[in-house]
């Protein structure tokens, strides 16, 4: 990733592969249609066979970086509370215009086949820290990175706000689950979301289980 700046403007310029390049161009197209967050991602090539995609500069700070300066509790809570308002508004994207696109879609895991049956809506499956643009006053200005824009369960996307929020520092149950979730959805959803990510960190412990076994055998080799 590279960033071109001249005296009126700074551009952002991303190395890609021809498939990814456009895929991101009609998945920003989509998503801005629909007043997401997301940067207007342009396509541009060199040498007819260098793909790479550009967008201007999203000023504002990542919230990894406000979590290293230090950030209050209060200040978490909102953040997250606007990204599950941003999944939420991903996932009344009618599905088909995703499909139109003809794009990849990720196939399902054992995740799905065991905690969810619904259906799929668009979402962002990498909604960690460093993919989040804030303003200087700590609202959500841009999510980036949509290399991982997929269709998956709406809870899927929901759970993985949660862990990330556990992870900083905000505890939640399902109380407080009501804090992020849209206040259409009723008392039972929370009750099976909360079952869910029960389900989701034993699947996460086990698979963290196995690559610790696998790095051991392949240090005893």
């Amino acid at each position: 990733l590279y960033i071109a700046e001249t005296k009126h403007s700074k551009t952002v310029f991303r190395f890609s592969t021809k498939d990814c390049a456009y895929r991101n161009f009609y998945l920003s197209k989509l998503l801005r249609k629909y007043s997401i967050p997301v940067p207007d991602v342009q396509v541009c090539t060199f040498d007819g066979d260098i793909y790479c995609e550009k967008y201007p500069f999203i000023e504002g700070k990542t919230l990894y970086e406000r979590h290293l300066a230090g950030i209050s509790p209060e200040t978490t809570k909102k953040v997250y509370t606007q990204l599950c308002q941003i999944c939420y508004q991903m996932s009344q994207i009618p599905v088909q215009e995703f499909a139109a696109l003809n794009l990849p879609v990720c196939k399902t895991d054992i995740f799905f086949r065991l905690i969810n049956r619904s259906h799929r809506v668009i979402g962002h499956n990498d909604l960690n820290d460093k993919n989040i643009l804030l303003d200087q006053d700590d609202n959500v200005r841009a999510i980036i990175d949509l290399d991982s824009i997929s269709l998956k369960p709406f809870e899927f996307f929901l759970i993985l706000v949660f862990e990330i929020a556990q992870e900083k520092g905000y505890e939640y149950n399902v109380a407080s689950i009501k804090d992020f979730y849209p206040s259409t959805y009723r008392e039972q959803d929370l009750l099976n979301l909360s079952r869910q990510h029960k389900i989701y960190k034993k699947i996460v412990s086990i698979k963290n289980m196995l690559l610790e076994k696998q790095t051991i055998i392949a240090n005893l080799k």
